[in-house]
């Protein structure tokens, strides 16, 4: 990177970018909401596939394991696309591919909705993962260059909790469409919103992060040095257990709750959609980052969702375990965009490439935890995950630096 640019890089990091900040704090604020908003939106598409994958089968006279490749292919190609995609954001900059990536989800969604077969709409779904893949990485970047330093946790914040907020909405939104619209319906919504959401985000202001000197060969190499830095490493360790372990938990959670106390399926959606009391503790985190170090609040994350993962072993009633899941959501929400915080801190000029390996591993822990519930029980995959965290919170407190 030039020296030019690194010192630009340099200056937002410290500051923010003072055009934007300076000059008016609403249009700063109305950034973030923007590309919080945003971040529910896109990886939505990743979850609504569970309620949509019954529908699919019987239109077009499949399996119901064969449907299961409608959240597989999007899956898969969204993690790849984010060691693929993620880290041009360095390169050509973090507006032009938000943009690019969210008009690309525009197309790539309208044409799941036009499948005429059930091979087409995989090839759709998972050009639907590659173009969502650049979004996470970008915006992150994009509100870690933007805000001032005491605000840079809690902004970050907002805009990771879309991404477990997501899990919810995005199965309650696909859920109330399908049943009486039909799953075509979601998916021609989907691409309305996300075209509305393509033209927002390109009245964003733009940053100078972007460097037209990079060769996308230094992009990449740039990518496995980051993935390979010793002081990096331990974050991408301990961010696997976060969307594995909410996956994981809610995976075994489901039949839990329906043979221990006789929960309906509506009633399970109420208490997943309970869930997002737990997301919402993250934003009232992100205050405290201005007093307490990311690094201590995220060490006291993962022993939150630890200890709400012990409540629901110890419960006895279904309140008591619903009360539980909440309080680990509270803590893996919260764990996210403080372990953000200190990998923007810690990767300075090259937090896209960083973001974009972290949020890689975010989502390869959660398609590897989908596999938990096969495995084994309620208790044995709580008590590992208990584990795990513990794990993970003793790791960041003794090898992350302060931020």
């Amino acid at each position: 990177m030039s020296a030019h640019a690194s010192a630009a890089i340099g200056a937002q990091a410290a500051s923010g970018v003072p055009g934007l900040r300076s000059s008016s704090p609403r249009r700063w604020r109305a950034t973030v909401a923007l590309l919080a908003g945003c971040g529910v939106l896109v990886p939505a598409q990743l979850y609504l596939a569970i309620p949509m994958a019954e529908p699919v089968a019987e239109d077009f006279g499949i399996s119901s394991a064969t449907s299961g490749w409608l959240g597989g292919s999007f899956g898969l190609a969204y993690a790849v696309g984010f060691l693929l995609l993620g880290p041009l954001s360095d390169r050509f900059g973090r507006k032009p591919l938000l943009v690019a990536g969210v008009l690309a989800l525009t197309v790539s969604t309208a044409a799941a909705a036009l499948a005429p077969s059930f091979g087409w709409l995989l090839t759709a779904r998972a050009l639907q993962g590659l173009a969502a893949s650049t979004f996470a990485p970008a915006a992150i970047a994009f509100v870690a260059e933007i805000s001032p330093v005491r605000s840079r946790s809690m902004a970050l914040a907002w805009t990771t909790t879309g991404l477990l907020a997501a899990g919810v909405l995005g199965q309650v939104y696909a859920g109330a469409i399908a049943p009486g619209w039909g799953w075509r319906a979601a998916f021609w919504a989907g691409a309305i919103a996300y075209a509305s959401a393509a033209l927002a985000l390109s009245l964003l202001p733009a940053t100078p992060a972007a460097d037209p000197d990079l060769r996308l060969s230094a992009v990449y190499r740039r990518m496995v040095r980051v993935a390979g830095d010793r002081t990096l490493a331990p974050i991408f360790l301990v961010a696997v257990t976060l969307f594995g372990s909410f996956v994981a938990m809610y995976g075994v959670l489901r039949p839990h709750l329906r043979s221990v106390y006789g929960v309906s399926e509506g009633g399970l959606v109420l208490i997943e959609a309970a869930g997002l009391l737990g997301v919402l503790a993250a934003p009232a985190a992100g205050r405290l980052a201005r007093r307490v170090t990311p690094r201590r609040l995220s060490v006291a994350a993962f022993f939150v969702a630890a200890f709400g993962l012990v409540v629901e072993l110890a419960s006895t009633t279904l309140t008591l375990t619903v009360l539980g899941s909440i309080v680990f959501v509270a803590g893996i929400a919260t764990a996210n965009p403080m372990l953000v915080a200190l990998l923007s801190a810690e990767a300075g000029a090259s937090r896209g490439a960083a973001i974009a390996v972290n949020t890689f591993v975010l989502f390869a822990g959660a398609s590897l935890a989908a596999f938990a519930p096969s495995l084994a029980g309620f208790t044995a995959v709580l008590t590992s995950l208990v584990v795990l965290l513990a794990a993970a919170a003793a790791i960041v407190a003794v090898t992350a630096r302060r931020a």
